[in-house]
């Protein structure tokens, strides 16, 4: 997790835990490519690995605590498309081996 405005109160990580832990328990895909989540990965920056991708990115002075503006990606989906607020997920094929 990066720092940044509000990423290192100890209530928002307490909030990003659970939130991560909820979208565990339903099985959800990645927002952006809807490939399956690594929930067992031990590198939390491995390409699968469950992040929390901000629609309003924080830089741009999207709320970090409001979960309203959540969604769940895979880490290299995240990176990706970094603090944009739209994204065109197909223009960057990740599960290509040339990626």
């Amino acid at each position: 997790m990066g720092t940044g405005p509000g990423r290192d109160t100890y209530s928002y990580r307490i909030l990003r835990k659970n939130w991560l832990l909820v979208q565990r328990q339903y099985g959800n895909p990645c927002t952006w490519c809807l490939f399956p989540i690594d929930w067992d990965t031990d590198n939390p920056r491995s390409r699968y690995a469950p992040t929390v991708d901000h629609l309003w990115p924080l830089s741009k002075g999207g709320p970090p605590e409001d979960t309203n503006y959540w969604v769940l990606a895979h880490y290299s989906c995240n990176s990706r498309r970094g603090n944009r607020i739209t994204w065109d997920p197909l223009a960057y094929d990740q599960h290509s081996e040339a990626w």
